[in-house]
């Protein structure tokens, strides 16, 4: 073998580089003016560049398009070795509808010409931009949600979308709601109407001539009177993607959607469960809850039905359980209301989790008051729990002790508590008696 040298000339150079070669800008309606897109450029050469800018070249071959294409900077200026860039390309207030490809450069302009020489760092990239028609239609015109009742949900009715033969592709369809009304000044919010998009997801992009489905969502609150409701819907293009309508620039179809709230009484307790938690036999334990009147109908002669609970074969019967204050009591449409439960553990109870047996605990509507819980009263089930221990806590030290000066805070000391029963600890303080000395001492 035989060694043998290598040697490399690196020349000055100034060089620029485009990360992206190719930005597509998107279709859009006459008129409109495009959000900008990103473009981000980088000095590759081992000398600084001068003054960059970006310009569109000149000549038809370079792009046909009557409307500006900018860029923002459009003279970013100077930019160090290894410096980079970004710069954002739109199309302003774009006319005549067709599909244009217009090739840009960014350059050093070293001479400071206002034009690239052939001879100054550079490179190219092309952009893209369609002009055209926002055109779509909407059938039905009026969607009927049927009949939901209060604090009901109605999921995948709707209507179909279908794109202009000749028209943009859409890719930012949204929906404009709109409260709906009785006419008597009763109303349905609007954050209660949605696209719903879980059977018929809306696709990225509509194409031409083409027709999908958008399923609609429509809740109806607690308390919302009976009627008819009704009121005109918008699905519009959000060409800006500010998530509004922004007046006659974005196109956008109506329909009326309509739906019927029947008269229904209606009720809930908030809580699937009831927990009371630990109690001591011989004891008994109060708890608050939150229940509901979730229909649209005043509900008087509002009741409770008991059973008893039982931890396998053990049983606290129903008799021990109460809902002070007394029945009967009213709830006007909508209103959220407290109760109380009161559980009282006769003593001797065998330890264990107790739980309501099933169809566990009621409340209900008895109207017309007659003590029967009837097919079409207003009522709701739920189940109470508890369990059944020992509630104890011993200290591990029989003394504590700290010294410290008259008029002055002693140093903080620690005790060790620890549960010694069979229930979880909950709410725990700490509470003390005067200190007195030991011994005595005289005068003191």
């Amino acid at each position: 073998y035989d060694l043998f040298n290598v040697s490399v000339t690196v020349p000055p150079c100034k060089k620029i580089f485009t990360v992206q070669e190719f930005l597509d800008l998107g279709a859009w309606p006459i008129g409109q003016t495009s959000p900008g897109k990103s473009l981000n450029f980088f000095s590759g050469g081992n000398i600084g560049l001068d003054d960059v800018k970006l310009m569109q070249l000149p000549g038809a071959a370079n792009g046909t398009n009557t409307f500006v294409i900018s860029a923002t900077p459009s003279n970013p200026g100077p930019l160090a070795i290894t410096g980079a860039g970004v710069a954002s390309i739109s199309a302003v207030n774009v006319a005549v509808p067709g599909t244009y490809i217009a090739t840009w450069t960014i350059w050093d302009d070293a001479d400071a010409s206002g034009a690239p020489n052939g001879a100054e760092a550079s490179d190219t990239f092309q952009v893209k931009v369609q002009v055209g028609t926002m055109s779509y239609t909407l059938n039905p015109l009026t969607v009927d949600a049927g009949s939901v009742e209060p604090s009901g949900l109605n999921l995948g009715f709707g209507l179909t979308l279908t794109n202009n033969a000749a028209g943009l592709p859409l890719t930012r369809l949204r929906l404009d709601n709109l409260p709906l009304s009785d006419g008597g000044g009763n109303t349905i919010a609007s954050d209660n109407i949605a696209i719903y998009t879980v059977n018929n997801p809306i696709p990225p992009t509509v194409t031409a001539g083409q027709a999908i489905p958008v399923d609609l969502a429509l809740f109806v609150p607690a308390g919302t009177p009976a009627g008819i409701y009704s009121a005109t819907q918008y699905i519009y293009h959000d060409d800006n993607g500010n998530n509004k309508w922004d007046g006659p620039a974005e196109f956008r179809a109506s329909f009326v959607l309509q739906a019927t709230v029947p008269l229904v009484p209606k009720v809930q307790v908030m809580a699937a469960t009831v927990g009371l938690g630990g109690i001591t036999p011989g004891t008994s334990k109060l708890v608050s809850f939150n229940c509901r009147n979730t229909g649209n109908v005043t509900l008087t002669g509002l009741r409770w039905q008991k059973v008893n609970l039982m931890s396998g074969a053990n049983v606290i019967t129903a008799a021990n359980a109460s809902f002070p204050p007394s029945e009967l009591f009213s709830v006007a449409p909508g209103d959220f209301f407290t109760r109380q439960v009161e559980l009282s553990v006769p003593g001797g109870t065998p330890y264990g989790l107790y739980e309501s047996i099933p169809n566990h605990f009621w409340l209900w509507a008895d109207m017309p008051v007659n003590n029967v819980r009837d097919p079409g009263e207003a009522s709701w089930s739920f189940k109470i729990s508890c369990e059944v221990g020992d509630l104890l806590v011993d200290i591990d030290e029989p003394n504590l002790s700290v010294a410290g000066p008259p008029n002055a805070t002693t140093p903080s000391t620690t005790l060790s508590a620890r549960n010694t029963g069979s229930l979880a600890l909950v709410n725990i303080k700490a509470t003390g008696t005067a200190l007195i000395l030991t011994p005595p001492v005289a005068g003191a």
